[in-house]
């Protein structure tokens, strides 16, 4: 789509019936999975009937309805979508869906103030296979918590981007660098940053064990605004990232979708790739009205990618990430903001990416300890447990 796909699921609307010809009409429009069986349909208003996936076909709504190509307004867009006999290819695999629906449910029981959004991207070609949300999610658009929509903090899952930005500079992964016990940090008051160890550690390891204070340290050396701009070229195409030294903690807001994206970037070898949830478009005679053509984008060396594939591969073997461990191969990591209200954990295999969010989402800054939580919640934890439930499934 011409539009960013990030701005479209921001574009959230909501519109009176549909007219042609200046009557009102009762219409609809087939939702298909990417199997092409039908699992739901949008009627006025564009809104949606489908048991199996409300909140995928949320953001399609706001895709469609953001795409000029349909009309010059949304209203227009509305009435062109509806106008009778349209069908929307869509990229949800059911099993994903259902399966992502599944562990969050596992983990996060009715009585949770807390909620979760996981994201499912298929690596090779960028499509969307699940969107889900569950717990404490009531109240919210299809139940999409504002994770989804306009970000939270990442925490330490932001790490490698810092990483990514040394090792396209020439810096070996395996170079000491300081890791102090503690240090101060201006934001723009000082913020006292710890979890050091006191003595000098590869970036290697301190990205496996996430030492805070030792990435503070490369952020100010690789300067804030050089990373920030790899953030944007890997994936963080929407969400206002400020340059600052804090930012490779994670202090930034940033929507699930765009890490699960970054991390995509990763694993396909250091080329961008736009999201698709909408392979195509057909009109009542089967004629492609539109369809989803993203060109991929050159923006990490392929020895960069693997770099930090490597790294991240540890990070699940021996580090913060073990709870996400499977049979096969998976490269991922872990985030906890910095004052415990966001939990992530965004991990792959060689073809799939999913990337967890859990916070509470009717109080967002309420830590993820008891009595909030029914126990202390950090990316290793929930976040952890629902996508290795999620990928053990279907990975």
């Amino acid at each position: 789509m011409r539009r960013s796909l990030l701005l479209a699921v921001l574009a959230l609307s909501a519109f009176s019936a549909c007219s042609v010809s200046g009557q009102v009409v009762s219409s609809r429009a087939a939702l298909l999975a990417a199997d092409g069986s039908t699992v739901g349909e949008f009627h006025e208003g564009m809104t949606v009937s489908s048991a199996l996936a409300p909140e995928f076909f949320h953001v399609v709504s706001n895709l469609l309805t953001a795409e000029p190509a349909f009309g010059e307004s949304p209203k227009d867009r509305q009435d062109y979508l509806l106008g009778g006999d349209i069908s929307i290819e869509t990229t949800i695999d059911v099993d994903m869906q259902l399966a992502a629906q599944s562990a969050i449910r596992s983990r996060i029981g009715p009585d949770e103030r807390a909620a979760a959004v996981v994201i499912t991207l298929d690596i090779a070609s960028g499509e969307v296979l699940a969107v889900a949300s569950g717990g404490n999610v009531e109240g919210y658009p299809a139940g999409l918590p504002v994770a989804a929509l306009v970000g939270r903090p990442t925490g330490s899952a932001f790490k490698p981007i810092a990483l990514a930005r040394a090792v396209e500079d020439g810096i070996d992964v395996e170079a000491l660098y300081p890791a102090p016990e503690c240090v101060l940090v201006p934001n723009p008051t000082l913020t006292e940053v710890c979890g050091g160890t006191g003595t000098p550690m590869t970036l290697h390891n301190a990205t496996v064990r996430s030492i805070n204070t030792l990435f503070t340290g490369l952020m100010d050396e690789l300067g804030p605004q050089r990373v920030v701009d790899l953030a944007f070229d890997l994936g963080i195409r929407t969400s206002p990232l400020e340059p600052s030294t804090l930012a490779v903690l994670g202090l930034n807001p940033v929507t699930v979708l765009e890490m699960a994206s970054v991390y995509r970037t990763f694993a396909a070898g250091g080329e961008y790739l736009e999201p698709v949830l909408i392979r195509r478009v057909r009109g009542p005679d089967e004629e492609v009205l539109w369809e989803a053509n993203p060109a991929p984008e050159r923006v990490l060396t392929s020895q960069t990618a693997a770099t930090i594939t490597a790294v991240l591969t540890d990070v699940v073997l021996d580090g913060t990430g073990r709870g996400a461990q499977l049979d096969v191969s998976v490269a991922g990591k872990t985030g906890t903001s910095l004052n415990v209200t966001d939990a992530w954990f965004i991990g792959y295999t060689d073809r799939l990416i999913t990337a967890v969010w859990v916070g509470i989402p009717d109080d967002p800054d309420r830590v993820l300890l008891p009595p909030a939580t029914s126990e202390r919640v950090v990316g290793s934890t929930w976040p952890t447990e629902i996508w290795r439930l999620l990928m053990s499934r279907i990975g």
